[in-house]
């Protein structure tokens, strides 16, 4: 059965440990999005933190100041961890992304009520084949051991400052390369469909080249697709690892 802590070094830690696992689970996927209420958020930063603050040890002092500086930085630091996994599931719609784009699909974007923004069906596709990789690779878990991890690093530290142009950088490099080698066999299927429709336009002049090409791209997209799938999912488990690692060092590690 879990108990809260009693002692008011033990209490003051775990308030602090529920406010960045709460913090991390309002912008880190799986739990981001309409999906998974606030309430839900809550009640497992909470629990969580119930277990592990007796076992990692984590206490402060308990007095006003203390307690409010320290929310401040557990929630800062926390938003900083959860927008870094994030990542993860953006090079992945970043590259259904890129796929929408060359195959003209990116017209058919819909109101996504999940991520509340505009989303292609490509993109929204590996979007939901990222956040299913998350859960059978148990990322969740993993995001878990990530953040107890960074109060080892970081219990009551500052964010080093040094640090964020580097992640930032990096950050952006990965998710950039992460999303052309996901997206990289379907693109070089549309982007040769695209030679092929040229060349036989130019040997019948009177083929409707605009609705051939739709379908016949429509067709290699979904047969390459198909079979290109499971890169994504293997890309989500480096993705993951690597943005916690860039956590901790963002948190002093």
């Amino acid at each position: 059965m879990i108990a809260l802590p009693t002692d008011p070094g033990l209490l003051a830690g775990f308030l602090l440990l529920s406010a960045r696992l709460l913090a991390v689970f309002q912008f880190a996927p799986p739990f981001t999005g309409n999906g998974t209420p606030i309430r839900i958020r809550l009640a497992i930063s909470v629990a969580v933190a119930a277990a592990v603050t007796p076992v990692v040890g984590f206490s402060v002092e308990p007095t006003l100041g203390a307690l409010v500086s320290g929310v401040i930085y557990q929630v800062v630091a926390g938003a900083a961890m959860g927008l870094l996994i994030q990542l993860v599931i953006a090079a992945v719609q970043a590259a259904g992304g890129m796929i929408d784009v060359l195959s003209g699909l990116g017209a058919a974007a819909l109101y996504d009520p999940f991520t509340q923004s505009q989303a292609a069906p490509v993109a929204r596709l590996y979007q939901l084949v990222a956040v299913t990789g998350l859960f059978i690779i148990d990322g969740h878990l993993l995001i878990v051991r990530g953040v107890l991890r960074t109060f080892e690093v970081a219990p009551l530290g500052g964010i080093r400052v040094d640090a964020v142009p580097r992640v930032a950088s990096e950050g952006a490099a990965h998710l950039l390369l992460a999303a052309v080698e996901i997206a990289m066999p379907v693109l070089v299927a549309l982007a040769l469909a695209e030679i092929v429709l040229g060349l036989a336009s130019r040997a019948a002049p009177r083929l409707n080249v605009m609705v051939l090409g739709f379908a016949a791209k429509s067709l290699i997209m979904m047969i390459v697709l198909g079979v290109s799938l499971p890169l994504a999912l293997r890309s989500v488990t480096a993705l993951l690892m690597r943005s916690l690692e860039w956590s901790i060092s963002l948190l002093g590690g």
